[in-house]
């Protein structure tokens, strides 16, 4: 049964970028080769079996990688809620009233 290897990127201030590789490296020896790249720099591409990264590997906090069987679809990212954020209009209809005028007494 061919083995894929998942790989979740944490970045600063960034979402999780994820990453399918076919290898058949054992967990420990891939893990290797990635703790190799993050010891990079420059700016470096990380290119797996069906894509690849261009990033700053010390910008990257960690890697996640999972071994998943290839037969196995893969599940999307779940989507976070929204959050209102304070501050907005709402979308509530306000009811408009006259204000009388104020002027200056003296």
């Amino acid at each position: 049964m061919p083995k894929q290897k998942k790989l979740t990127i944490y970045q600063e201030n960034n979402p999780p970028i994820t990453l399918i590789d076919d290898d058949e490296s054992s967990l420990e020896e891939y893990s290797q080769s990635l703790s190799n790249f993050m010891s990079l720099n420059n700016i470096s591409i990380l290119q797996t079996s069906n894509s690849s990264i261009v990033t700053h590997p010390s910008r990257i906090c960690s890697i996640l990688v999972n071994d998943i069987d290839s037969t196995e679809p893969t599940k999307p990212e779940e989507k976070k809620p929204k959050i209102k954020i304070p501050g907005r209009k709402s979308t509530i209809k306000k009811k408009k009233e006259q204000v009388d005028i104020i002027t200056d007494a003296d």
